[in-house]
């Protein structure tokens, strides 16, 4: 068996887009509604198993706080994968905004995928005038922590741009084979 592909991506948003709830989503399939913010790094390790042999995946997550941490991290990652709420247009500003420092920072365009999470909320009228997720982040993939949609699929984007590989796609992992059992025979009692 070879060695997996070891990358680092840094998930970054404003407070309360839904970094955390993507994170636990994947990590524990659960979601809550409460929101807690997360003042801390904090990092996840996930592994996926591609067509392409197993990845392994260190994720940082960044919120709009800045500290020397955070440019640390982004200097080191591989990829981005920035979360805007559709509803929220103070949080796709400010994406557009955290881009264009990584990209000065790095003297390079990032790799980056854009999701837009809670695409299962309704937008209202002002709302709607307002955002314009679809404008700034064409590409953008629409995903909702809470119903568990296309969360996986924003790090496979990013996994294909990372190895270069566009047919690259998540397989099921080998089966693990149970520990080894002594079976004793049936003795009476």
């Amino acid at each position: 068996m070879s060695q997996p592909i070891e990358f680092h991506i840094c998930i970054i948003g404003c407070s309360g887009v839904g970094k955390s709830s993507i994170m636990d989503r994947i990590t524990t399939g659960l979601w809550t509604s409460r929101h807690v913010p997360t003042t801390d790094l904090v990092q996840h390790t996930l592994i996926y198993h591609t067509n392409e042999g197993i990845i392994r995946c260190t994720v940082t997550e960044h919120n709009e706080i800045d500290n020397n941490d955070k440019t640390e991290q982004y200097l080191k990652a591989d990829a981005f994968i920035g979360i805007v709420d559709k509803c929220d247009p103070y949080s796709q500003i400010w994406m557009v905004s955290e881009i264009q420092k990584i990209t000065t920072m790095r003297n390079a365009t990032p790799v980056m995928e854009v999701g837009a999470n809670k695409s299962d909320k309704k937008i209202n009228k002002k709302t709607q005038a307002q955002s314009n997720w679809q404008t700034l982040f064409p590409a953008a993939m629409k995903c909702s922590a809470k119903n568990n949609y296309l969360l996986d699929d924003l790090f496979v984007s990013v996994f294909k741009q990372l190895t270069g590989k566009p047919d690259l796609q998540l397989v099921e992992p080998p089966p693990i084979a149970p520990p080894e059992v002594d079976i004793v025979p049936n003795v009476m009692v």
